[in-house]
């Protein structure tokens, strides 16, 4: 693998990492010590995290196979790591920032007119200054100078169709009562032997495992993670058909859609687990957010090391 082409993908894994590191450090004291007051209403829960990072990561993905000649161009300097180490610590402020928020809007009961949008504009605008100091910490203001230089069209083109998958994304998580229902079941199946297990299939089915209750709502379905997969499949064959074997794709897809199902009941098996064992607002909050989309990398990067020995001529 090229040097930059390298370079490039070890500080995205990093800025990932990072991202998931300050969600731990904060969301992790308000599950474990149940800080109400820090929690999320409808004034300041702006998106879905969980998905945003999902998406930002298969977008990074995506990006980099895509235009990995014009990235394998652009030349990394030496950083200074005593800059770099002030604006990360100035992004986890900034998000601090923004759990002040929450604080204020919960404290003062802010859930509409102007000091609610207020709240929801200053809330967004942390968020957006505190990844921009990230990047510009674990990257460099250089580099992605020069990499916005190189890329700025296909950048924009790549963040508009992200916003756009992410948006749908939301949309497609209205079909999850099939999945929620299979998953449920198999859940139980796991579980019986080995707990005291009761499952309400009334509504949104409810599964009880010596106590722990959980819901397996749309978040738990796994629909957005299949509804990810089919669309970063069809964008590699829409990129390479001419090199891709058709017959051999849509088996390799059909296999890899069944193994992404059956990763989101893993995810919430694990989940499980953690609530009996560990925390149960630890489970429901900070675990459910982001190991899903952590799973969901991991398995698409082996699914695609396997898959393209198979599909390309």
């Amino acid at each position: 693998m090229d040097k930059n082409i390298k370079y490039f993908l070890i500080k995205s894994v990093i800025l990932l990492g990072a991202l998931l590191f300050v969600t731990f450090l904060f969301r992790f004291p308000i599950d474990y010590f149940h800080m109400r007051l820090l929690s999320m209403d409808n004034v300041n829960r702006l998106f879905s995290k969980g998905d945003a990072l999902k998406v930002m990561a298969l977008t990074i993905l995506f990006f980099t196979l895509y235009y990995k000649e014009k990235i394998a161009k652009i030349t990394h300097e030496k950083q200074n790591f005593v800059s770099s180490a002030i604006l990360v610590v100035l992004g986890i402020v900034s998000v601090g920032a923004y759990y002040a928020l929450r604080y204020i809007a919960n404290v003062n009961n802010i859930v509409s007119g102007v000091y609610a949008y207020l709240t929801v504009i200053a809330s967004l605008f942390s968020l957006i200054i505190a990844f921009a100091l990230f990047t510009i910490g674990i990257f460099s203001f250089k580099y992605l100078k020069k990499f916005y230089l190189e890329l700025k069209k296909p950048l924009w083109t790549t963040l508009v169709l992200a916003i756009v998958a992410y948006y749908l994304l939301m949309w497609f998580q209205g079909l999850w009562p099939f999945f929620s229902y299979t998953i449920s079941k198999i859940l139980f199946a796991l579980f019986n032997p080995l707990f005291p297990t009761y499952l309400n299939l009334n509504g949104t089915p409810v599964l009880d495992v010596d106590g722990f209750a959980v819901s397996i709502g749309a978040p738990c379905s796994g629909i957005e993670s299949l509804f990810l997969f089919a669309a970063f499949s069809i964008g590699i064959y829409l990129l390479d058909h001419k090199k891709i074997r058709r017959t051999a794709f849509i088996i390799s897809s059909i296999i890899g859609l069944i193994g992404i199902y059956f990763v989101n009941i893993l995810r919430l098996f694990l989940l499980i687990l953690t609530g009996l064992y560990v925390n149960p607002d630890f489970a429901v909050g900070l675990f459910h957010t982001n190991v899903g989309w952590i799973l969901f990398v991991i398995y698409f990067l082996i699914y695609y090391y396997i898959m393209k020995k198979f599909i390309y001529k």
